[in-house]
């Protein structure tokens, strides 16, 4: 992802905090252009090669050795020409709810089904 910081934190309110960036961008935040990859609309899924703006997120994920994971990253936005719309970027490895990453809600899946 390009332009994305990417950490392992733990809510800084709890004991055991623990944060890491994992990857910095190069330089400094630049004005919206054009995606180092293609953005996919989140609504239609019309693929467009330049975003609207960026936005940080921060996404829950499994824990790791009792440790809470977040994934906090710059999200993008896409001004859809088939919809009209501004929308928030389609990712795969994102769950229905934009909140959790798939695999983590697959996992509270199959713990509520015990």
């Amino acid at each position: 992802m390009s332009g994305s910081v990417i950490s392992i934190a733990s809510p800084a309110s709890r004991p055991g905090v623990y944060s890491r960036d994992l990857w910095r961008p190069a330089g400094p935040r630049g004005p919206p252009g054009p995606a180092g990859k293609k953005t996919v609309c989140g609504t239609c899924r019309t693929v467009h090669r330049r975003y609207y703006d960026r936005h940080p997120r921060q996404i829950r994920d499994l824990a790791s050795g009792g440790v809470r994971i977040f994934l906090r990253f710059e999200g993008r936005r896409v001004a859809c020409r088939r919809c009209g719309k501004v929308k928030t970027e389609r990712l795969e490895w994102l769950a229905e709810n934009p909140h959790f990453t798939r695999r983590f809600a697959l996992h509270v899946g199959r713990l509520c089904r015990k």
